[in-house]
């Protein structure tokens, strides 16, 4: 393959959302994640993380600085909303950290807070 046919190739997998570009660092997507989390559960199951919260796996995350548990953000906020006290890691149950216990929200890094935002669905092409 020429290096002409990989650009060009790397530009669709980026278009198709097969892979995510953040400032030149090229990683695969959520949608590759989703497709291949059979395979790569199968084959890297030591490199794995699931979510202590739903189960699912989970590649980033909130994670519990005593006893690296992860959480979704999307499942750390939705507990945390739901908990006035006790913000606890479901797993170890000392203190979570990164959690705002007066309104119970997750502060969230200004990288992950912008991946969540740059990531969009496309309509899928109709043949």
């Amino acid at each position: 393959m020429s290096k002409t046919e990989a650009k060009r190739l790397l530009t669709r997998f980026l278009d198709e959302q097969w892979f995510y570009d953040n400032e030149g660092m090229i990683s695969l997507s959520p949608r590759s994640f989703l497709e291949l989390e059979q395979y790569l559960s199968q084959c890297y199951d030591s490199f794995i993380t699931v979510c202590s919260m739903c189960s699912n796996t989970v590649f980033q995350g909130q994670v519990c600085l005593n006893c690296s548990a992860r959480v979704h953000y999307h499942c750390a906020k939705t507990y945390f909303k739901t908990k006035k006290t006790n913000l606890k890691c479901l797993t170890c149950h000392q203190e979570f950290p990164n959690t705002n216990e007066s309104n119970g929200t997750v502060q969230l890094s200004p990288s992950t807070s912008q991946l969540e935002a740059n990531v969009t669905r496309k309509k899928k092409r109709t043949r």
